[in-house]
């Protein structure tokens, strides 16, 4: 799990470190959540997101889509300064059983505001879990990160309310204590133009960033400068913490899930809840993602993802055909694509050219699992789709058909049609 995209020579700059913290009182116990999944873990990943450009591409329009995508200009103004400056943490503890642990009037001082975040951005019939907001509660408490990006990450609640595999408390207690450290780099600099590696052991998020006077200056007068107010180095540490956040919101307790798949899920869900690019680097670990997805379904998948055990992947597909050689075989050739991968330096047609006979032999492996469970299915299945995507086409734009989201806010016929 320690695939570096960017080479950095760097001296970090320590992040502030603040953790407040409520007092605990047994009279002051507040009973707000009617069921809660509470987790104790303790231990970590290590990732590196792919450089990424900003984007200000708008998703296609879903039937099922809950809330309507929130205009950025309109809680840039309604928001001043000191708005995200008045939360303050809970507790450091707040899930224990089916209880709040926190004094009540903060707690309801923190839930009035964002309930008014809530109305103001998706309108008074979205209703998240009392969860969610705790989730959210807890990075909008955060006294490291600066109020500039808590406010473009408030749209982060629809995950923590959808995703019901969190291990809430783990991530509650992660997300108050979050460090962030930005290094940048003057012209002078070579090796890399921006980039961002993820610490859970630390529990920290680095980003590095190449800077230059011509790209300052330019970005001054720009367009998403005059929407944003972000600088230039701002404005780029956001677009890659949409990545970064949704890699520390998984569980630290077991740390065995690929790479391939990690990197691959943090993408597509970045996609979805941040209308984030799927990074040319990262088209074919989405593709096979997806297609793992067709397979064991997408909850299955979604679990593993947030507590980091390949073992829920592996018994869904052993469920399947009682083999355990195969999912080593496939392991082996994961590995050997990430070492093609590290090797391109991820150079797209590179990783393309150096791929075909591993991806030719995960396709195989993977489509017998998919002939077992569907044995009449046809070429217009979006498994097959993507099946096709992921071992015949060539170019970055037919890649570019993977972007259909999680599956989770559009039905079939939807993505059949778009990606035809």
């Amino acid at each position: 799990m320690k695939n570096i995209l960017i080479r950095i020579i760097c001296l970090s700059l320590a992040a502030l470190h603040l953790s407040a913290c409520s007092n605990r009182n047994e009279s002051d116990r507040t009973s707000v959540i009617e069921e809660t999944s509470a987790t104790t873990a303790t231990t970590s990943i290590t990732e590196t997101a792919a450089p990424t450009e900003a984007t200000t591409q708008t998703p296609p329009q879903s039937t099922t889509q809950i809330a309507t995508e929130p205009e950025t200009e309109s809680i840039h103004e309604r928001n001043p300064d000191d708005f995200y400056k008045n939360f303050k943490p809970l507790a450091e503890n707040v899930f224990l059983e089916n209880e709040v642990v926190c004094e009540p009037e903060v707690y309801a001082e923190q839930m009035q505001l964002i309930d008014e975040e809530i109305e103001y951005i998706y309108g008074e019939d979205y209703a998240p879990s009392t969860e969610a907001k705790l989730l959210m509660s807890a990075l909008l408490s955060n006294q490291n990160i600066d109020y500039k990006y808590k406010k473009w990450l408030f749209h982060i609640i629809e995950y923590f309310n959808d995703n019901t595999y969190l291990p809430k408390q783990e991530i509650y207690e992660k997300l108050l204590n979050l460090q962030i450290e930005t290094q940048t780099f003057g012209e002078n600099d070579e090796g890399f133009f921006y980039g961002a590696a993820t610490d859970s052991y630390m529990n920290k998020i680095e980003f590095y960033i190449l800077v230059t006077d011509e790209q300052t200056e330019g970005y001054y007068s720009s367009p998403e400068y005059e929407e944003t107010g972000l600088s230039y180095v701002d404005y780029n540490v956001f677009d890659m913490i949409k990545h970064e956040i949704l890699h520390i919101a998984v569980s630290s307790k077991i740390d065995n899930i690929f790479s391939f798949f990690n990197e691959g899920m943090t993408v597509l869900l970045e996609k979805e809840y941040n209308n984030g690019d799927i990074y040319s680097c990262q088209d074919q670990r989405v593709t096979y993602l997806k297609m793992l997805i067709e397979v064991i379904g997408k909850d299955k998948v979604l679990e593993a993802y947030s507590f980091s055990d390949n073992s829920i992947i592996e018994a869904e597909l052993l469920k399947i055909i009682p083999d355990e050689t195969k999912i080593q075989r496939l392991y082996e050739l994961i590995s050997e694509w990430e070492n093609k991968w590290e090797e391109s330096n991820c150079d797209f047609d590179a990783v393309i050219e150096t791929t075909v006979e591993i991806r030719a032999e995960m396709s195989q492996i993977l489509t017998e699992y998919y002939n077992t469970l569907h044995p009449d299915a046809d070429e217009s299945s979006l498994y097959s789709i993507y099946n096709s995507i992921f071992t015949e086409r060539t170019d970055a734009s037919s890649y570019d058909m993977t972007k259909a989201y999680f599956n989770s806010r559009y039905d079939e016929d939807f993505l059949v049609k778009r990606l035809y």
